[in-house]
Parts: structure tokens; sequence; C-alpha cells
């Protein structure tokens, strides 16, 4: 705009504090104070520019600080300086200031208030005759210097809005609240917190005592703790009615109060087992380790405890018992056992058939003593019965004792003859004796006549047939039997010179290494051999054996070992092994060998400890005389081995004469 202005700021009950004046032209876009073409109004707005058309003054104008008036959301001022002005330039006036010019209830005025360049001229007279000013002043509040600024909740104001005095609020100064506090619950201060399970409570809810519930608090707790299974220290009776128990096991009391009842189980330390009390008896079993059967008693008398007894017939769907005895097969055969307690005559009863029996008189006997079924129905022997007699073994005397005495029952009934199942001896006769039958596998009962083929008898004898080495032909009526001398080519007997050069023979050695120098030495039958030191470290020695021209029969297997003289044995290996006094390596096996058949080989296998060993040499079927050799295998002994071989002829006919064997020990 065009002109001097200025700009006044004006503190909170619209007093100048600073004027700025200039005659710069400006334009502020954040707040217009606009007039009409005829001033007749000055309107202040916010962010834009209204021209108000002629406003009346006959409207109701609300009068506000600072010379204003308000009419609706409308502002105005009309002060005669202002307007003299404005008819004067004819010009809009645009101010700004960038906090706000006033705020829009028009109550009050902020730091910095702008206004058009106002010229309130000279104001003469008392500021009665300033008209729109006084209008201004009468709008205000006194201040009241009677008090100072506070925070109270509890205020006195006058007619003006103005505060007089302040104090803090009381119950009774806040409507209602004393009401609502009496609908509320005094704490008590007589318990302290806790968590209990049984609470006692007033009226109004309030906890007054606490404590924790006992079964007897919880209602039909105890009726529902009465239905269940006591795991522990039951005082009564349990019955699971017809429901079943369903466990993984069961642990029973090592050191039960009470013995085991009818249908009762029970631990019984004396015998490590479970027990219980068999069904209307006073037998007790022992799970495990005996063996009852539940009979009726078919004689015309008690059977006592402790008696034998043998299986009779049956009666009521059990089987009947009777007294055993040994005399005969009919009361033997079939014993069971002994009586486990008193059966009267045609009542059931137990009877053991296994396991220990207490409670009896086994004063006539000894501990450890075998029991036998006795001579007298119902009564027991030490003594082994023998034929006639049948033998039944009863079982072994564990305590001796009158009334406290213990047996072990094991019953095992003897057989008849007949009664074997590889002999046939049904229905035999007088002097009838057993012969074997191969083609039945049996043994058969047959006279001697039948087994003969002819009845044997006294008679003479018409001749006499020799073969060698026995000479001196048939004889008919009478004649010499001679034998001849043995010679190289012949048997026959021995002669005294030939004798003794066998008894001259050495017996087998026993090789020793004992010592490291000096000459072997042969003692007896002990052959020494220090073990030389110096040279390569390495000796040997040789195994040797004479066979004397031995032959295997046909696919047969003989056992030899490494000594002059010794023959080959087809079954005792045992006798045929030389006991190794070192260790070393056995290596170079020879044969000298006769003659081998075209239809097999001859194989030679060194054993060692009774068994083979991969140590094999072979003559081939169809090889002529000659030494025979395996310089490739080796085996390592120690000393205390067996060392032997086996000879085996695959031939049809017996092999050629085995004449001599060796083999190499190395140490």
């Amino acid at each position: 705009m065009d002109g001097n202005y200025h700009v006044s700021f004006y503190d909170q009950f619209g007093y100048v504090v600073q004027t700025l004046d200039t005659d710069t032209n400006v334009e502020i876009v954040d707040a217009y104070l606009v007039c009409s073409s005829n001033g007749d109004s000055v309107r202040f707005f916010a962010n834009t520019v209204t021209l108000i058309e002629g406003p009346t003054f006959s409207q109701a104008y609300t009068p506000l600080p600072g010379g204003f008036f308000q009419q609706g959301s409308q502002y105005f001022n009309r002060l005669s300086a202002i307007y003299d002005y404005i008819k004067t330039n004819i010009v809009s006036v645009v101010i700004r200031d960038t906090t706000a010019v006033m705020f829009k209830d028009g109550t009050r005025f902020t730091s910095a208030n702008v206004t058009a360049i106002v010229n309130w001229g000279d104001i003469e007279g008392t500021l009665s005759n300033q008209e729109d000013l006084q209008d201004a002043l009468d709008t205000k509040v006194d201040e009241n210097p009677a008090i100072s600024g506070s925070t109270k909740t509890k205020i006195s104001y006058d007619s003006k809005g103005l505060v007089t005095s302040g104090t803090d609020a009381e119950i009774s100064d806040i409507v209602g609240l004393q009401t609502a506090l009496d609908s509320k619950v005094d704490e008590n201060a007589a318990i302290t917190g806790a968590t209990k399970t049984k609470i006692t409570y007033d009226s109004k809810g309030l906890v007054t005592a606490g404590e924790d519930a006992g079964i007897s608090d919880i209602t039909g707790l105890q009726d529902a703790l009465d239905d269940k299974v006591p795991y522990t220290g039951a005082t009564a009776d349990v019955d699971l009615g017809v429901y079943k128990l369903s466990a993984d096991a069961v642990e029973f009391s090592l050191s039960p109060v009470n013995a085991p009842g009818a249908g009762q189980i029970a631990y019984d330390g004396a015998t490590g087992s479970l027990s219980y009390l068999m069904n209307s008896s006073n037998v007790l079993c022992h799970i495990g380790q005996q063996l009852f059967a539940y009979v009726k008693n078919a004689e015309a008398v008690t059977i006592t405890k402790g008696q034998p007894v043998y299986l009779y017939q049956a009666s009521g769907n059990k089987a009947t018992v009777k007294l055993a005895y040994n005399t005969s097969d009919a009361g033997s055969a079939k014993t069971l056992g002994l009586a486990a307690e008193d059966i009267s005559s045609n009542h059931n009863g137990f009877v053991i058939c296994q396991g220990v029996l207490s409670g009896i008189n086994t004063g006539s006997y000894n501990e450890g003593d075998t029991l036998y079924l006795g001579a007298t129905a119902g009564t027991l022997t030490a003594a082994k019965p023998y034929a006639p007699n049948h033998l039944v073994y009863i079982g072994v005397v564990e305590k001796a004792n009158n009334g406290a005495g213990q047996i072990y029952v094991k019953t095992q009934n003897g057989y008849e003859m007949d009664e074997l199942h590889n002999v046939d001896a049904k229905n035999p006769n007088d002097k009838d004796g057993l012969f074997y039958n191969t083609s039945t596998s049996l043994w058969e009962h047959k006279q001697i006549s039948d087994v003969l083929g002819y009845t044997p008898g006294q008679g003479t004898v018409t001749s006499i047939a020799t073969s060698a080495p026995l000479t001196g032909g048939t004889i008919t009526t009478s004649g010499t039997i001679g034998i001849d001398q043995a010679d190289a080519t012949k048997g026959g007997y021995v002669s005294a010179t030939d004798w003794n050069k066998f008894n001259d023979k050495q017996d087998p050695i026993t090789l020793t290494t004992t010592g490291t120098s000096g000459a072997a030495t042969l003692v007896g039958s002990t052959l020494n051999i220090p073990q030389y030191s110096g040279g390569s470290g390495v000796s040997s020695s040789i195994l040797s054996g004479n066979l004397l021209g031995a032959s295997i029969a046909a696919g047969a297997t003989s056992y030899a070992c490494f000594f002059i003289g010794a023959p080959v044995s087809v079954v005792s290996e045992w006798q045929r092994r030389n006991l190794m006094p070192i260790g070393g390596t056995l290596k170079n096996f020879y044969v000298n060998n006769g003659n081998q058949p075209a239809t097999g080989s001859l194989v030679y296998t060194i054993r060692k400890n009774g068994a083979d060993t991969a140590f094999v040499l072979t003559v081939a079927a169809g090889s002529l005389s000659g030494v025979f050799s395996n310089t490739t295998s080796t085996l390592s002994v120690v000393a205390g081995d067996f060392i032997g071989f086996k000879i085996t002829n695959n031939a049809s006919t017996g092999s050629g004469a085995i004449i001599g064997v060796s083999i190499v020990l190395e140490i």
C-alpha cells in the first residue's frame, strides 16, 4: 500500500508497547485489515482479503478489547480517526503479524498485534470523550492483586469470572464423594496377605481369615477317596469288584506281617518265592517251586500227609488215588506223589508231585537219604528195592526231624523189561534170552536154540582143521597140532632170540635242549641236544621214522609219528604223536613210498594237537616206488605241541608200502 503507515504492538490489555513507522509498501498474507470503499466498516481476516460493503451500525455489536466490536463471526473497529483516514485515502490497508492479530473469540490479544495505519489525532479532553476507547476498557476485567498465582482444587470467583480465592477441596466439597466412599469396603488390617484354600469372609466380601483346607472341608472328597485304591499304608482291605489290576509290575512286601489266606498271594522269605494258600485246605503253594494235583481219596481209610499214592481211576471229574506200594506193577507204575494233607475217604485233597513237602515225620531217616516206594501200601524206604519188587524213586530227605521234616519230591517210576521202547519182551517163555536183531533194531526174546539154529548139547568132535601158522592138517580121530616159527616170509611164534632183539629196541625218545655246549646225550629214552651258540644262530633237527613197510587199506585213514619202528594205527592217534620239547618250524617233509595203485592217491597230512594243518604231501595215483617230498610248506610249533601225521588212502586197493618218513625242525 502507498503512503505512511505504522505498526503497533500491544500487550494483553490492549496497551501499545511499541510502534514502527515505514513508508514502504507492504503486502502481508497472514492477516488482513480491510475497509470498504465507502469507509463504513473495517474487518480482520486470516489468510484472505474480504471487502465488506456497507454494514450498518444499527446491528448488535459486542464490544471487544482494543476498541473492536463483534457481530457474529466478524470483528469491527469504528474509531473515527480510522474512518476519516479511510475516507480520505479510499485505499485498502493490509497489515501483518507472524503470530496472530487477535484470537477469534476476541477475549485477548497475543504478544504482537498489528493494526492498519491509524492516526488517532490529538486526543483532547478526558478519556470519556474517547467513546470507542472507553467502551473497550469497560469490557476489561481488573486484575486481583489480593491473590498470587497457584494451583488449587477449590476456587472462588466473582461475577466477572475473576478468581478471588483458592483452597484444596475436601471430601465434603465434592458432591456424592462421601456416598461413593461409604459403598466401599475398608481393608482388613487384622490379617496379612496370603494364598489359602479355605477362606472366611464377611457380608461385604472382605476376607476375615484364611487357612489350608482339609479333606473334610471339600464336599464329597472323602467319599471320592474312599472309592479309590490306597497306594500305600492301607488300613483296610481293597475290593476292586469285577475289575482287574493292570500294571507293568507288582511289588510285594519282603517282610509281610500276615501269611496269605485262601485266594491270597504273599512273599515267602524262607523260600524266596510268592506263595498262596490252596482253596479249602491248609496247603501253601510256593509258585514256581511246587506242583500239586487235586484228587479224590478212593481208599476206605484216610490218607495221611506224607503217604505215597498212585493214580487209580476217576470220580466226579477228579482223578482218584490209592496208597502206593512196590510189590506189584499195579500199585507202583502210576505213582503220583505224596499226600500234601490228610485226605478223608471219598474226599478231595492235594497231592504234591514235585517240590518240597514240609511238616512231616522224617525222624527215621538221615538228611540226604534217597527215598523209594516201600513194600507196604503208603510207606517209604531208604533201602533201594530190587526185583521182584518195583523200584520207584520218590525224593530226597532235606531235613530229618520228627514232625518238622522236609522231603524234596520228584517221583520217577521204574520200568518193566517189556516197557522199554527198544525191547520186544512181551509174553516171554521160560529160559528165553534177549538177542539183538539188526533188521528190527530191537532186543527180542528168543530161545538159544532159535538163535543157534540147533539145540546145543553134549557131543563128539569129528574133525579139527588147521590153517597157518597152525600145522597138523585135519584131525578126525587123533593127531598133533603145531605152530611154526615166524620168519621173513611167514607168521608164527617168536623165538627167544627174536624176542630179545625186540626187547632191546630203543623206547620212544623224548628230545630236550638243555645247555649250550657239550655233546648230545641219550639217557634212557631222553635225548638231550644242547642249544649250541655261534654260526648263523639257526640249528635244525631231523625227525624220522620207519613204518616197517606198512600198507594202508583201501579207503582207510591211519595215524603215525616220526619214530623208528612205530607201526601205524587206524584209530589210536594219541599213541602216534611226537611231543615237542622246543619250539621251531617244521619243513622239508619226505616219505619213501612203494607203488601207489592207479585208482587213488595217498595223502599225508601233518597234524598238530589232534587237528589237521595245511602241511600236506600227496603221492599221486599210479606213482611208482620212490621218495616224495613237500619242501615248500612250513608249520610253526611250540614246546608242548603234539605232532604226528595222518595217512589217507584214496585208492580202491591197499596202498604201496610205507618205508620211511622224515621232517626237519628248524630252531
